[in-house]
């Protein structure tokens, strides 16, 4: 059997329409970015709330240990009571181990740099001229696959508070495109062909019929043309 030619890929130009999609997936970068530096945080506090207790109990069972020795109170010995303190310095020690608070909290660091890595890209190739920026169809796949890379893993690991949090503060920042994880969902918008018109690479207007965004956030570029929105349900990152 004959193997189907792959189809090539589309050779976009710089646009008003990339500019507003590039601008609503940067918008979606900083909340990631705020909600794994929340719950890096939030972590970080637990893991420390959790060292305290192990030192303090720890070091209180062994001291009163020592002062009470053999001593008891009718049939009952006063180290028992202290051993029993013991344990539970030694079940808070395998709780904290198990639930990871700290190797966590040091992993939402990492995704919140890597998020605020993307962010950095787009802010610096949208505010420069057409004429100055990479080619539209490189930035927009290498953009696409870093999303796709730091997303595999990160996003299901935000709590739902977290998530909550973060619609929350940035709802009072008008028009800011809200990851949908975070109960923002949209209806997908399609496609308009209207007459509108573009700045050419060198800067210059052109009239043409392109299509027209309607809702930007649900819209991005595969290979052979094909669009999707690597932010909303159903994709990797959420």
């Amino acid at each position: 059997m004959s193997e189907v030619p792959a189809q090539e890929d589309v050779n976009l130009q710089w646009s008003p329409q990339l500019d507003t999609l590039l601008a609503n997936w940067c918008d979606q970068a900083k909340c990631f970015e705020w909600m794994h530096n929340e719950t890096s945080n939030k972590y970080n506090r637990i893991a420390k709330i959790f060292l305290v207790l192990m030192t303090t109990i720890t070091g209180f069972s062994g001291g009163t240990t020592m002062v009470a020795g053999d001593q008891s109170i009718g049939n009952f010995k006063r180290a028992w009571f202290f051993g029993v303190i013991g344990i539970g310095a030694s079940i808070i020690h395998v709780l904290n181990d198990k639930l990871a608070y700290q190797q966590n909290a040091q992993a939402h660091k990492i995704y919140c740099s890597q998020w605020g890595h993307i962010r950095r890209q787009m802010e610096t190739e949208v505010i420069l001229p057409y004429g100055s920026r990479k080619d539209a169809t490189s930035f927009l796949k290498m953009t696409r696959s870093s999303i796709d890379q730091v997303s595999n893993d990160g996003v299901s690991l935000i709590p739902k508070k977290i998530r909550e949090e973060c619609a929350k503060e940035f709802s009072k920042q008008p028009n800011f495109n809200i990851p949908d994880i975070c109960g923002n969902a949209t209806h997908t918008q399609i496609y308009s062909a209207v007459h509108s018109t573009t700045l050419s690479p060198t800067g210059s207007f052109v009239g043409a019929t392109t299509p027209l965004l309607h809702n930007p956030k649900h819209i991005s570029l595969l290979a052979g043309g094909t669009v999707k929105n690597p932010l909303q349900n159903g994709d990797s990152a959420v």
